[in-house]
């Protein structure tokens, strides 16, 4: 197992990423015009950085805690909550910017897919495409916070729809 990230499936119990997906498709979310590489596109985004008294930020921060644990984090350790969906724009896919999610921070990253789509999310070494995670129902990678990575658009699937949690230092698997 690599000693930088972590691929789990089914890391949520299936009830809770039902209630998820159920409540965000009900939730206001906010429009984002994303450059990609070989083109904009509009994304969708619900972010949280403090808790919220609502249904969906309480299930969120259930799910937080599940995988959490695949990492040695905790509620504390919760930075950002970010719920993000890519629309299909064209019959191609199209990578977006590479970037750091929180990058003056030393942090733990974790994605969890809540539908099966096409839109892997890409992962770097320099500026060479490492590695790929194809986006499969509660299929979750958890990574240093440092590596460079960028999704794509769905160019098969209507939609590409992402949990992505920050935890505070490094995961407890990591060895750099």
């Amino acid at each position: 197992m690599n000693d930088r990230y972590r691929i789990i499936d089914d890391v949520l119990p299936e009830y809770l990423i039902e209630r998820i997906r159920k409540i965000a498709s009900l939730e206001k979310w906010s429009v984002t015009l994303t450059a990609g590489e070989d083109d904009p596109h509009v994304s969708l985004a619900i972010t949280f950085t403090e808790k919220e008294d609502t249904p969906l930020c309480e299930l969120i921060t259930m799910a937080s805690n599940f995988i959490g644990e695949h990492a040695g984090k905790t509620e504390e350790d919760v930075l950002r909550i970010r719920l993000g969906l890519i629309f299909r724009d064209t019959d191609k896919s199209h990578k977006n910017s590479k970037h750091i999610d929180l990058p003056n921070f030393i942090c733990t990253t974790a994605l969890v897919y809540l539908y099966d789509s096409d839109g892997d999310t890409f992962f770097y070494d320099g500026d060479e495409v490492a590695f790929s995670v194809t986006p499969k129902r509660n299929r979750c990678i958890i990574f240093d916070g440092d590596i460079y990575h960028c999704s794509s658009t769905p160019a098969e699937n209507q939609t590409r729809m992402t949990l992505n949690i920050n935890f505070a230092g490094k995961p407890n698997f990591c060895q750099n």
